[in-house]
């Protein structure tokens, strides 16, 4: 009997990806908010403050677009998951076999 091996759908390991990628990127994206706002309810001027530094300059410059972006991946690779998920999780039909048992 010839085994059937089961497909994997792409798309769910996409989702995956991205979807941790965007956790962290709103994570960092709202500590940076809430330094910006640390910073002005302590009475001390944005200037004056510790000025951020690494991810969150990064943030600050293009966060609004990367976030923007990651949805945008998150939609495709939803749309992609449900849109070809009864091709992939369809039951392949199994090779005949070499030997014909009917003699």
């Amino acid at each position: 009997m010839a085994r059937v091996r089961k497909r994997t759908n792409p798309f769910y390991a996409m989702l995956i990806v991205v979807g941790i990628a965007f956790s962290i990127t709103a994570v960092a994206y709202f500590v940076m908010a809430l330094r910006g706002n640390e910073s002005r309810t302590a009475g001390v001027g944005y200037a004056q403050a510790e000025p951020p530094q690494g991810l969150l300059v990064f943030l600050d410059q293009y966060g609004v677009k990367l976030m923007a972006g990651e949805l945008g991946l998150l939609a495709l690779a939803t749309w992609g998951a449900i849109g070809t998920d009864h091709w992939w999780t369809a039951t392949p039909r199994p090779e005949s076999s070499t030997d014909d048992r009917s003699a």
